[in-house]
């Protein structure tokens, strides 16, 4: 059965709102904070598995600005998605952030680094 080009998924909402389905494309863009409050870049792109077509990995554009360099964070990091203040928040420090991978950029790389 083929796969819709909206990617579908269960997230949280914040605690004034209940849990629903929402496109991927929603949260594209969101500011990405850690632990400590700090916003450490934006949500860039949402990787699935091959496997089971899962979210697997969410990539994070470096800095307030949109830059070249971006790193690949385990959605099992994802803490809430608040569409409120449009922001994914991190179970991750600054400094466990610092420590994911880094991604190529650019036409099929993100392909290549799962």
């Amino acid at each position: 059965q083929p796969i819709d080009d909206k990617v579908v998924t269960e997230v949280e909402k914040s605690e004034s709102e209940d849990p629903k389905l929402s496109s991927a494309e929603e949260v594209l863009n969101y500011a990405v904070v850690c632990t400590e409050g700090h916003t450490v870049g934006r949500l860039a792109d949402l990787v699935l598995s091959d496997d089971d077509w899962v979210l697997s990995h969410a990539v994070v554009a470096l800095g307030e600005r949109r830059t070249d360099q971006r790193v690949r964070v385990e959605t099992s990091a994802v803490s809430l998605v608040d569409y409120g203040s449009q922001a994914v928040h991190l179970r991750l420090s600054s400094e466990a952030f610092a420590a994911c991978d880094i991604v190529e950029t650019g036409a099929g790389a993100l392909a290549n680094q799962r």
